[in-house]
């Protein structure tokens, strides 16, 4: 498997697409995202 780093924007998003989050949970249940990554292959979300 090869993986690739780049520079993204929010344009980047597509509905529908899966993406992997990571970062810090705020009170109301959302999470201020440090890293996004975009169709990851192989990841199973833990929540």
């Amino acid at each position: 498997m090869l993986n690739k780093a780049a520079p993204a924007t929010s344009d980047d998003l597509k509905v529908g697409e899966r993406v992997v989050t990571f970062g810090a949970d705020n009170p109301d249940g959302s999470v201020t995202a440090t890293n996004i990554q975009l169709n990851p292959s192989q990841l199973t979300p833990s929540r």
